[in-house]
């Protein structure tokens, strides 16, 4: 029986390992290892497989964020001027939710006078401080 000393590639701990063996769990992670009794290395069960599925998935994906969001959306193409005189004149209808492409909260703001008038006031501070959304959550410069 022959022990080497050889460190966990997954946690990092000191194992001691008998190369007799051909697979052992690690103590502290658990994870399955196999032991190449040639090279005296450790090696994960399906390492390669799970990076390349890994970087696949991650390449995958930033294909995907590419393609739904091909330019900068973190501003949107509405006025904040337009929308607080709105929010102002006819806030309580929800002019201002109809002018950023929120129908559902204008429609909203129609049958309850602008959440009862609070949600109109909550409104024009929010616009004044440039913190109001349309309806791409892209907010109104």
């Amino acid at each position: 029986m022959k022990l080497i000393k050889l460190t966990c590639p997954n946690c990092g701990a000191q194992l001691e390992v008998d190369l007799a063996m051909k697979t052992m769990f690690c103590d502290f992670c658990g994870t399955e290892v196999l032991i190449d009794q040639e090279k005296h290395l450790l090696h994960f069960e399906g390492t390669e497989e799970a990076g390349y599925q890994f970087e696949r998935g991650r390449l995958r994906a930033q294909r995907e964020a590419q393609q739904s969001y091909p330019f900068d959306y973190s501003q949107s193409d509405k006025d904040r001027v337009t929308a607080l005189i709105l929010c102002l004149f006819l806030g309580i209808f929800g002019a201002h939710h109809f002018y950023a492409g929120r129908s559902g909260m204008g429609v909203l703001y129609i049958f309850t006078a602008g959440l009862f008038g609070i949600g109109w006031l909550v409104d024009i501070i929010i616009i004044s401080v440039g913190r109001f959304k349309d309806a791409q959550g892209r907010y109104i410069k």
